[in-house]
């Protein structure tokens, strides 16, 4: 079974994506429940990352795929925030509820769960994407992290740079996120592309600052 991400319950229990359900297993390892994520859902749906809420629910992304021109080999990676009650294991399961992410932009791949009582979740690239240098896939426009709350009211931030691959996502103790980056149009390391950490601070009008950091000397950039 292909493993993408886990995370420790409000129920206690583990909860780890695979590559079409969510499976909930106790402590010892033993498999309590098997939630499949395409249930009721117009199109297959592949789960990526995974997180807890401050509300103790379950909350992961997801991801889609619709082809925009079979002949070019482009198409849309529509996404979602899922979530579910740890209530239901062992139990009748209820529809997943799905929020939408932002349709122009890239598939959410890590979402966290941070002191403030929201989600955060990073889009990264544009929603159509080509093929690269060397076959890989461009992942051009507009990057954003996304603040979430529970009930799936969602907040767009523009990061400062196009065309950036976040590679991590973490919320700090004093409310800031922090990011790591790949900044290249290919979202692996080449030799034109430059690795950072960046300080995100949010205040209480939503106006953002950044603070980058190189990867190499950790100063200020």
């Amino acid at each position: 079974v292909y493993t993408e991400s886990l995370t420790v319950g409000s129920d206690g229990n583990i909860w780890i994506t695979t590559y079409d359900s969510i499976i909930v297993a106790d402590t010892n390892g033993n498999v309590l429940d098997t939630f499949d994520v395409s249930a009721n859902t117009p199109e297959t749906r592949t789960p990526e990352f995974i997180t807890t809420g401050s509300n103790g629910d379950i909350y992961f992304t997801a991801q889609g795929y619709q082809v925009v021109d079979p002949d070019l080999g482009t198409g849309t990676t529509p996404g979602w925030v899922g979530r579910i009650s740890p209530s239901e294991v062992g139990g009748v399961h209820q529809p997943i509820t799905y929020y939408a992410t932002d349709a122009n932009l890239h598939t959410p791949t890590r979402i966290i769960s941070a002191p403030d009582g929201n989600l955060y979740i990073d889009l990264t690239g544009a929603g159509v994407s080509s093929p690269g240098t060397n076959g890989y896939i461009n992942l051009r426009g507009t990057s954003v992290i996304t603040r979430m709350t529970v009930d799936g009211d969602m907040t767009n931030f523009t990061l400062p740079t196009e065309d950036v691959s976040v590679s991590d996502l973490a919320a700090a103790s004093d409310g800031s996120i922090w990011y790591s980056t790949v900044e290249t149009q290919d979202p692996i390391r080449t030799n034109n592309g430059s690795d950072r950490l960046v300080h995100m601070t949010i205040d209480a009008n939503d106006q953002t600052t950044f603070t980058g950091y190189s990867a190499d000397n950790n100063t200020p950039v």
